[in-house]
């Protein structure tokens, strides 16, 4: 259940949508980002790293890397994360508690991992939290596996001269380094374990200004060699490239998973409650027709049930300044619409939610079959301005008594 307080916090997730950007890198042999070694780069208490990668092989050697601020040589030795493969399994791997574990004697295996499609995008992530013990991968916003370790805090006590790259390992058993080969964009490294649905929501979205990140790097820096931290924080990277290394198109360019089925999707909804503030301007397009209000530009969220739902869905918050009407399409770029909705009812929008309540608009209920659907926002007769939407599934008994939040939501 999520309260409207908690509404506050989580719209700061997925606050700016990310599509089509400059560029992003595809590593060769022998390329390689080097961000060094900072203390503002060393989580404790939990982390996430993630990022979009596109492997140019089906199998790599074992340690060929994505992101690497990783020492592995033993107990008393050990110290950092990485993001590589082992066993044809990309594996987030970390030292944790005292340090004292041994990670490579007791094999790199056990960590969690997952396999990876060849020539498409895929978005990675690896995340710990200290209060559960337990490493976990996610592919695309999905957990796939997790490891249940010693616990305790990320362990940097023998990092010493180790620093952070991206697409290179350095001093792996047997004193080999790993190079990654492949596209990788939208580096991201926080000081806290996301849950399922906060990743789900920032992978295709701008992290800028969300609570816990402390290193991004989206490659925006087209044929500069200098790779800039975003947050910051001053822990730019330096490109190394070989040669045979090149700039590409930005991963969110091409991205079915971001992007929806087309031009007229602005945002895909990935999980469920969903919660987003942005703002309506005068530069969106005006994509979809409203059979019974006048309108104007609109904003339009892809979504896909798997099973029948009940949904819910209103702009009630105080950030909502103009006057709001939602409606959903069954197909994209559809006229014709399943329902459309203006002014909602004080039962169902506090008026100390909106002001004026009528500039909020409500569904309160709708059962939708599975399927793909488009939430479509727009102004009444045109209007622009700042609003907050939420969405989520109905329980199958609701009280005859509507809480003045959204605590109802599931």
């Amino acid at each position: 259940m999520l309260n409207r307080f908690y509404l506050i916090t989580i719209i700061l997730f997925g606050s700016v949508q990310l599509r089509a950007q400059d560029s992003s890198f595809t590593f060769q042999e022998n390329d390689f980002v080097t961000i060094g070694s900072n203390s503002s780069l060393q989580t404790e208490t939990g982390m996430t790293i993630e990022c979009w990668v596109n492997p140019e092989l089906q199998n790599y050697s074992d340690f060929a890397p994505i992101v690497h601020y990783f020492r592995l040589g033993g107990p008393t030795e050990e110290s950092g994360f990485t993001l590589l493969y082992f066993e044809n399994e990309l594996r987030f791997i970390l030292s944790v508690g005292t340090g004292d574990y041994d990670i490579y004697g007791d094999g790199l295996g056990v960590w969690p991992g997952t396999t990876l499609d060849q020539d498409v995008w895929t978005h990675v992530a690896g995340i710990y939290d200290s209060a559960t013990g337990q490493a976990k991968v996610f592919k695309n916003g999905v957990e796939q596996a997790s490891f249940n370790t010693e616990g305790g805090n990320v362990n940097w006590e023998y990092i010493e001269t180790v620093e952070m790259k991206i697409g290179k390992s350095n001093n792996n058993p047997g004193g080999s380094d790993g190079y990654f080969s492949g596209g990788i964009d939208e580096v991201r490294l926080w000081d806290t374990a996301l849950d399922q649905n906060t990743l789900q929501t920032v992978m295709c979205n701008s992290p800028i200004g969300n609570p816990g990140l402390i290193g991004y790097w989206n490659f925006n820096d087209g044929n500069d060699a200098t790779i800039t931290d975003l947050t910051g924080n001053g822990n730019d990277g330096t490109l190394t490239n070989s040669g045979s290394g090149y700039w590409d198109a930005d991963v969110y360019g091409n991205n079915d998973i971001c992007l929806g089925s087309g031009a007229c999707v602005d945002s895909v909804i990935a999980a469920l409650p969903f919660f987003h503030a942005a703002t309506l301007d005068e530069t969106m397009g005006d994509d979809w027709n409203f059979q019974n209000y006048p309108h104007g530009v609109d904003y339009a969220y892809e979504l896909t049930l798997s099973t029948q739902r009940n949904i819910y869905i209103d702009t009630c918050d105080t950030l909502t300044n103009f006057d709001t009407i939602v409606s959903i399409k069954d197909a994209c770029g559809n006229d014709v619409s399943i329902i459309e909705s203006d002014d909602g009812t004080q039962d169902f929008c506090p008026e100390a939610s909106v002001d004026p309540p009528h500039y909020a608009s409500i569904i309160d209920s709708i059962s939708l079959e599975a399927g793909t659907y488009y939430i479509v926002l727009d102004g009444y007769s045109g209007q622009i301005g700042n609003y907050a939407v939420a969405v989520g599934t109905l329980p199958s008994i609701v009280s005859s008594a509507i809480a003045e939040d959204d605590s109802y939501l599931e």
